[in-house]
């Protein structure tokens, strides 16, 4: 009979140490750069929050030799994090206070004007968890892009493809028809910016260019990020191509 207990609690231990094996302890986290970022950090849109009272950062996918730092999500948390220097090979353990989360910020920029670059970095004691974002509902007159006032001013649209061909449209009749496209949607304001898969525009008023980006489910225009679907941009997309 004990013979038969030491067994099954072998199993049990077996199992548990299978169990063990099969937890994640490392995660990566991406982080977007935006087109002319110029920051000195750009953060991560997920949050990581220390087991311990350590974490520790791995440099990752599109990284060079780089500084990292934590940014508590709670503005009253104390602010003394400095940066460490991040190169691969050699990951850098930053303490954390236990309980709190925080956003990891690297020291890359974006000369490019294409679109957004992305990196990443692999953290080890940590949890993850995706940053909470507020919705709230905007009208269509609220979007600059959708107003009389701002389409008596556009005098061009300019297209990149992803094949680095540039289009263009200046005639005044499709740029009617492109914003005819736009205000088919009922926009819905978010902050959670960037999605894979993107389109990017600009667009050529009196004043000023603006950056338009659209994504598969977003549009990002004027600092503001509005839900839409990708529909409407493969639209906008074939409507410039064609001109």
């Amino acid at each position: 009979m004990k013979k038969k207990y030491i067994a099954i609690l072998l199993i049990i231990l077996s199992i548990l140490s299978l169990a063990g094996c099969n937890k994640k302890d490392k995660y990566e986290i991406e982080i977007l750069v935006p087109a002319g970022s110029q920051e000195a950090f750009v953060y991560s849109e997920e949050e990581i929050m220390a087991i311990g009272n350590q974490i520790t950062i791995y440099a990752g996918a599109g990284l060079s030799d780089t500084e990292v730092i934590l940014k508590p999500v709670d503005e009253n948390v104390e602010t003394g994090y400095v940066a460490e220097y991040l190169t691969h090979g050699m990951p850098v353990n930053l303490d954390a206070v236990k309980g709190e989360w925080f956003k990891v910020g690297v020291a890359v920029q974006n000369n490019s004007d294409r679109g957004p670059i992305a990196v990443s970095v692999e953290v080890e004691g940590a949890e993850v968890r995706i940053a909470e974002t507020e919705e709230k509902n905007a009208s269509n007159e609220d979007i600059a892009l959708l107003t009389d006032t701002f389409w008596n001013n556009v005098t061009k649209m300019v297209y990149y493809d992803f094949d680095e061909k540039i289009y263009e449209v200046t005639d005044v009749g499709k740029l009617e028809e492109i914003r005819a496209i736009l205000t088919k949607l009922t926009y819905k304001e978010i902050e959670n910016p960037w999605l894979e898969g993107w389109y990017l525009f600009y667009v050529y008023t009196k004043e000023k260019i603006y950056d338009l980006s659209i994504t598969g489910q977003t549009i990002s225009f004027d600092g503001k990020i509005y839900d839409v679907n990708e529909a409407v941009a493969q639209e906008v997309v074939n409507m410039i191509k064609n001109d």
